[in-house]
């Protein structure tokens, strides 16, 4: 898997506030520190993206995209 891009404060809960498939879609944004984005290309026709999404403490919640 390859990081594309981490993203905090503000920057971040513009993205997790995206419908998918270009954002997490979350609905509540309160708790929303970083999001990394991470994605895979497999040749074998398998990608998808991830956005990992971090709180203050650390604790993630990961939302997996097909494609992207």
């Amino acid at each position: 898997m390859v990081c594309d891009r981490i993203l905090e404060g503000a920057d971040a809960h513009t993205l997790a506030a995206q419908k998918m498939p270009f954002g997490p879609a979350l609905d509540d944004l309160t708790w929303v520190e970083r999001i990394e984005v991470w994605y895979t290309e497999d040749r074998e026709g398998v990608d998808f993206t991830e956005f990992r999404v971090f709180d203050g403490n650390g604790r993630r919640k990961t939302v997996r995209v097909a494609g992207y």
